[in-house]
């Protein structure tokens, strides 16, 4: 194929995808609530060689206020199951994901 031939199929070309419709582009707009979590340690409990106790009361503490947070976010569920003779507890908490439903 010579500069000439491909000149007039690259010209074709574009001319095919000038005629073709733009694709449709949707944009989903999610809501997102951020709990957030700060707290001061004291210097004193900083103690060098014990970073695993550090960061185990940071983990709690965190997981404590995140907890506490976390009320109206949480969906409590509760339903007595007979032929078992239990109670079934759903407990269901929504969280944002890259994806829509």
């Amino acid at each position: 194929m010579n500069a000439r031939q491909k000149a007039k199929y690259y010209k074709r070309k574009y001319e095919e995808l000038a005629k073709m419709p733009l694709p449709k582009v949707t944009v989903t707009n999610y809501k997102i609530d951020t709990l957030r979590f700060q707290r001061l340690y004291p210097e004193a409990l900083i103690v060098k060689g014990e970073e695993n106790k550090l960061t185990d009361i940071i983990t709690k503490d965190l997981a404590n206020e995140l907890a506490s947070q976390m009320g109206k976010y949480v969906t409590v569920t509760a339903n007595f199951e007979p032929h078992i003779n239990h109670y079934r507890i759903v407990g269901e908490i929504r969280v944002v994901c890259n994806t829509p439903n």
